[in-house]
């Protein structure tokens, strides 16, 4: 909640004109043309079939040193890569295109999955797996928000930094350094300024299978998550592009004048 809250401000701020600043207009020709010396030097494709054999041999060389997890580990990594890009996976979009243009699919569909991983994860637990309990303290709700703000200002989140920065897009590059001294500064605070002491320390961690029963937590979990893809939904039949919710009447007014015309 915290983090839409925070991607709501976000957009708030990146849709000021000091933040996007004067366009460079520039006339170019509807089919640019490529000359034979720029597809000489497009080596992108030559370069990912050379990482990719290299990838594979790390890959077999884990498995062939006995060392299964992390072959299984890259795999898992090399895959879940793949997905990210190819499914253009990224909170930062979720939340952000609601409040741009009304556009919910990537919500939508987030909140489907979670439904779907919390459903899996309630059995592993059922089966008497260790489940990770959360602390409810003032750092959750700081940290969404931040979060949420951050990654609308960067344009992306971990995920989408990642495979826009390997697409090609060298401001990712940067948004990704920044993202490495940001968290690193949050390491060393969280230890050596008292961080942890402040924000986390002495809020209780909160159970919901033992304080809802098994049952009480696995449908309130999905109720929240459908109450999230009810909201999603709803905004975006009630959105038009750069006005926010209109009113039904006033929309079929401009709907009646639009016809006349």
């Amino acid at each position: 909640m915290t983090t839409a809250i925070g991607t709501f401000f976000g957009v708030k701020v990146v849709n000021t004109k000091w933040w996007r600043g004067k366009p460079a207009l520039m006339k170019g020709t509807p089919n640019p043309v490529v000359t034979e010396h720029e597809q000489k030097k497009n080596i992108q494709p030559i370069l990912g079939l050379l990482f990719a054999c290299l990838y594979t041999g790390l890959v077999i060389y884990f498995f062939a040193a006995g060392k299964s997890m992390l072959a299984v580990t890259c795999i898992a990594g090399a895959l879940f890569g793949i997905l990210i890009e190819r499914g253009q996976i990224c909170f930062t979009s979720a939340f952000r295109d609601l409040w741009i243009s009304g556009r919910a699919v990537m919500s939508k569909a987030i909140a489907v999955g979670m439904m779907i991983s919390v459903v899996v994860t309630f059995f592993y637990i059922q089966s008497g797996s260790v489940a990770l309990i959360k602390v409810v303290a003032p750092s959750t709700a700081i940290g969404g928000l931040l979060f949420g703000f951050g990654i609308v200002l960067a344009g992306g989140c971990e995920t989408g930094m990642m495979y826009r920065a390997m697409e090609g897009q060298v401001l990712y590059w940067v948004v990704g350094a920044g993202n490495i001294v940001g968290a690193t500064l949050l390491a060393y605070g969280w230890d050596h300024l008292g961080i942890y002491n402040a924000l986390v320390e002495n809020w209780p961690k909160v159970n919901l299978v033992e304080q809802w029963g098994p049952m009480g937590a696995l449908f309130g979990t999905l109720a929240m998550l459908a109450a999230w893809f009810l909201l999603s939904n709803w905004w975006e039949k009630r959105f038009r592009y750069g006005t926010g919710i209109k009113h039904p009447n006033t929309e079929k007014r401009i709907s009646h004048v639009t016809k006349e015309a």
